[in-house]
C-alpha cells in the first residue's frame, strides 16, 4: 500500500502526458512525474520544481476517484470534469503552500 512518486520523461515537450497514476497491484499508487517542464510552463517563469510538485498534487487528486482495495479500482469513467478538478486541487495546494511559505518568511 501506499504512494510512490518515479521521475520518468513523458515527452512532455511534445506536449503529450506529463503525468500518469497507476494503481498497485496490492493496494495504493505510484505516479510518474515528467520532471522536463513544457515551453508553456518555462514561460510562466515557475521552477522547475515548482512544476514537478504541481504535477504529483494534480496526481493525488485522481486517487479521489478510486475505491480502496487491491488494486485500487476506479469509482467512475474518467471525464473532463475530472481534470478540471485535479487541475484545481494542484492549484490550491500549490498556492496555499506558496501564502504559507511567504507569511513565515515575512513573519
Amino acid at each position: 500500500m501506499g504512494w510512490g512518486i518515479e521521475d520518468e520523461v513523458l515527452e512532455a515537450s511534445a506536449g503529450s502526458t506529463r503525468a500518469m497514476l497507476i494503481p498497485r497491484r496490492f493496494g495504493g499508487f505510484t505516479a510518474l512525474i515528467d520532471p522536463n517542464p513544457t515551453p508553456a510552463e518555462l514561460r510562466q517563469g515557475l521552477s522547475k520544481e515548482w512544476i514537478r510538485r504541481g504535477r504529483i498534487a494534480h496526481e493525488l487528486a485522481h486517487t479521489f476517484f478510486y475505491k480502496h482495495g487491491a488494486p485500487p479500482r476506479r469509482r467512475f469513467r474518467v471525464v473532463p470534469a475530472e481534470e478540471h478538478f485535479c487541475d484545481a486541487f494542484a492549484e490550491a495546494v500549490m498556492w496555499s503552500r506558496r501564502a504559507s511559505r511567504s507569511t513565515r518568511q515575512t513573519a
